[in-house]
């Protein structure tokens, strides 16, 4: 049976006790978090030096991901909503990777816009409690 992603505790764990993210690897977080072996935090109460630039830097790159996810969305409609309940995090990583190749087979294939929204699409979403997005 697969873990369902909605025990945010055993992904907790699993990250924790290891095996969940590879070697030298690490998730970045924002100042709501706390710097962890497995957690990049950006540092508080800088205002120059090399914590800064740690900082800006941080910030950039957290932009970059939440950019390439906004992509993602905006293409694709069923990460509009919530997950089914009973996907597990490896079914959903699985399944971010795939968008992401098809993604990106799309902006080689010369088709990088993706199709406009049709009313069906945006009474769709407010049913499922989302935002239209311009």
């Amino acid at each position: 049976m697969t873990e369902p992603l909605c025990q945010p505790e055993s992904l907790r764990q699993r990250i924790e006790d290891g095996g969940a993210i590879r070697d030298g690897f690490v998730l970045f977080g924002d100042n709501a978090y706390i710097n962890t072996p497995y957690l990049v935090a950006p540092f508080k109460n800088v205002k120059s030096g090399s914590k800064d630039d740690f900082n800006y830097y941080h910030s950039s790159l957290r932009i970059n991901i939440e950019c390439a996810f906004g992509m993602l969305v905006h293409r694709w409609s069923c990460l509009q909503k919530p997950m089914p309940i009973n996907f597990s995090t490896k079914k959903i990583s699985s399944l971010t990777v795939a968008l992401c190749k098809l993604h990106n087979f799309c902006i080689d294939s010369q088709d990088a816009r993706p199709l406009p929204m049709t009313d069906l699409d945006r009474s769709s979403i407010r049913l499922d409690g989302g935002l239209i997005m311009p």
